[in-house]
């Protein structure tokens, strides 16, 4: 994948107010990033990308703590 294109991506979820703290959930700026970290960026990147490709969900064969709703998203309120 281009940097240019994971670097729009991040740009326009940190414009929409979406950013996300590393590692997830966590308060602690100084904790480690592990790779269980990054198996959850990465799922959630697939995730994200199954929301706009509808074509992409049959495929994925994954265990989530809560059904996932791909109706349509809300926008975010200003």
């Amino acid at each position: 994948m281009p940097r240019e294109e994971v670097e729009g991506a991040i740009d326009r979820q940190i414009a929409r107010r979406m950013a996300m703290t590393v590692p997830l959930g966590s308060d602690d700026c100084r904790a480690p990033i592990t790779d269980e970290t990054l198996r959850q960026i990465g799922g959630m990147a697939v995730l994200n990308q199954a929301s706009v490709h509808p074509e992409l969900r049959d495929r994925l064969q994954i265990s989530l703590h809560h059904p996932v709703d791909w109706g349509q998203a809300k926008p975010p309120t200003e």
